[in-house]
């Protein structure tokens, strides 16, 4: 698929957090009776904060807000470190992070106790709920404060320029959708004869375009899956000229109208992990620091 086609994805095993190890335990504790129960191993201790630079603004984020955080020079996904994780102050560049915010308040989520499982079937998705991805650092994309008009311009071009992917060819709606260009798949799906557009592959785009014709927010929406498929927008964004800074957000479909308020809502959560600091304190506490999470590369999107 091309990059700005945003399909539904299964989640991996990494982003449930599930790993190998766990299947390879269940038949061991099965086989343990109660007065042999294997001992508990102490947890790693979590940071009060992260602290980095976050695309040129020293950021101070409670931990508790955000996941999956990656500095520059972090292993990548599958890849072991093979040195202890340095101390973090606010030199360190910020790669990568993503966080969980719910519409129309956009904070920080709270501190909670963990979850308990319930042995319940999960009940049906938040329908206000708002993830938030952060590129920043040596991912952060080439094109810069342009990567969300190059989405754009891809999609634009199909109209007089045609592709050999059926799915990849648009064609413009009349007027405006909630202030956005929209744009569908044109001709037909060649699996089912019927319109390409009504397709369960194909996705809607909606862009915004500032007054010099350039886009700034490209938002890409699936159609979810029956029966209980929520359909989903992805939105690319940044935050200059305050920070070279990526945001992917995702929300449901139902909150289209309310993209800008979104949007902005994502920006000022951001900024306001902004840090005051001086230069002769920039060095951040060692607790503060934390185990690498390698799964952060899933929240990542293509530049």
């Amino acid at each position: 698929m091309p990059f700005f086609q945003a399909q539904p994805t299964l989640p991996s095993l990494q982003q449930l957090g599930v790993g190998l190890g766990y299947f390879i335990l269940l038949p061991l504790l099965a086989a343990c009776s109660p007065d042999t129960a294997l001992p508990k191993q102490p947890s790693p201790r979590l940071p009060a904060f992260y602290a980095g630079d976050l695309g040129g603004m020293a950021v101070r984020i409670p931990a508790h807000c955000i996941e999956l955080v990656e500095y520059d020079g972090d292993p990548r996904v599958g890849e072991a470190r093979s040195t202890p994780a340095p101390p973090r102050d606010f030199h360190s560049r910020l790669r990568s992070f993503g966080l969980t915010s719910h519409f129309p308040e956009m904070t920080c989520p709270p501190l909670k106790a963990p979850p308990q499982r319930s042995g319940k079937a999960p009940g049906k998705p938040d329908p206000n709920q708002v993830y938030i991805g952060i590129n920043a650092g040596e991912i952060y994309p080439r094109a810069g404060a342009l990567a969300a008009d190059r989405n754009a311009q891809v999609v634009i071009n199909s109209l007089q320029h045609p592709g050999p992917y059926w799915f990849a060819n648009y064609e413009r709606l009349p007027g405006q959708t909630f202030g956005l260009d929209a744009y569908v798949v044109t001709g037909q799906d060649p699996k089912t004869g019927q319109p390409a557009r009504d397709s369960l592959d194909t996705d809607e785009v909606f862009i915004h375009l500032q007054p010099t014709g350039q886009a700034d927010t490209f938002i890409s929406c699936n159609k979810g899956r029956p029966p209980a498929g929520q359909a989903r927008c992805q939105m690319r964004t940044g935050m200059e000229p305050a920070a070279e800074v990526r945001l992917n957000i995702s929300f449901p479909q139902s909150l289209l109208p309310h993209w800008q308020d979104i949007r902005q809502g994502a920006t000022a959560l951001i900024s306001s992990f902004k840090a005051e600091h001086s230069s002769t304190a920039r060095r951040i506490d060692h607790d503060t620091n934390r185990p690498n999470n390698t799964r952060a590369a899933s929240l990542r999107s293509p530049s």
